[in-house]
């Protein structure tokens, strides 16, 4: 949230009011009356879920304050900048800035060669010898929610002993020993917060030569919402925005003041980003049905 504060400080009580230039945030008190001499009021702008949607970067709107007075208004601008939750996921400051390093971190480095970059001017070149080598970083989280924790990962000769890991919240997802030469290969889990802060590690180790490592994310999957209810011959036609590769469960209800939700039909998961299902007894068997989605861990 953000605070602006205003102040009166003229004789005569001042009728003001506020326009908002943006649906990602709320404004309260949109408006009121400042007293005379010194009468003030704190207006509070709070974001709106639709902020969680916007992409990574900087986005400027602007509030209106106007005078009902004398009509003069003032603007004051409210910059959301949305940052990725994985701090230099890309090595893009040219060095291992915003990451924890431990274990025998030797011959590791971040280089701009295209061996070792998947995108962008950098990538790290990851080469500890004998044993493993670690980068690691506690990420904001929110509790219950689903993420998308994703990398991509190189190595370019095969030659072993060689050893990749990489831990979510200190468990395990994957352990690699004495890969072969893969070429550059991506890396996807849906992992779940349990806390407000989450730590990631990443273990290296290759002996002969080096590991390419890069493009590290973490991504919140978007709460499900349904999108469009249209009504058919056979029933209700329900649809909702998805994830591809998590499972969605619909419910329903015929009475909310009861805590009994009923699934309609089986887990449905999606392979692309939306999903319909149809409710072939929405018509038939009840009055009124109130429904629900879940996305499953």
């Amino acid at each position: 949230s953000q605070s602006f504060f205003l102040t009166n400080n003229g004789a005569a009580s001042i009728n003001w009011s506020l326009g908002v230039s943006s649906p990602l945030f709320t404004v309260t008190p949109g408006g009121g009356t400042l007293a005379a001499s010194g009468g003030g009021t704190a207006v509070t702008v709070i974001l709106t879920a639709l902020a969680n949607t916007l992409t990574v970067g900087s986005y400027t709107n602007n509030l209106s304050f106007t005078n009902q007075n004398d009509t003069v208004v003032q603007i004051r601008p409210v910059v959301i900048v949305v940052q990725p939750v994985v701090a230099n996921g890309g090595f893009e400051t040219g060095d291992f800035s915003y990451w924890t390093e431990g274990g025998n971190f030797g011959y590791c480095s971040v280089v701009s060669s295209p061996t070792y970059a998947h995108s962008g001017s950098y990538g790290a070149e990851m080469g500890p010898y004998l044993s493993l080598g670690f980068l690691s970083q506690n990420l904001n989280t929110t509790p219950g929610r689903i993420y998308l924790f994703s990398w991509w990962l190189d190595s370019p000769d095969g030659q072993s002993p060689n050893e990749f890991s990489a831990a979510w919240n200190g468990t395990n997802l994957v352990d690699l020993v004495n890969m072969g030469a893969t070429g550059w290969t991506n890396f996807q889990y849906f992992v779940t917060a349990t806390a407000n802060s989450t730590a990631i590690q990443f273990g290296f180790r290759d002996d002969p030569t080096y590991l390419g490592f890069d493009d590290v994310s973490v991504t919140l999957v978007p709460s499900p919402t349904f999108q469009g209810v249209t009504r058919a011959s056979s029933g209700l036609n329900l649809s909702w925005n998805t994830q591809p590769g998590l499972a969605y469960q619909v419910q329903y209800t015929t009475n909310l003041t009861t805590p009994n939700w009923i699934n309609l039909g089986a887990a449905i998961t999606a392979t692309n980003s939306s999903v319909s299902e149809l409710d072939t007894n929405a018509l038939t068997t009840s009055h009124q049905r109130f429904y629900r989605l879940q996305m499953l861990p």
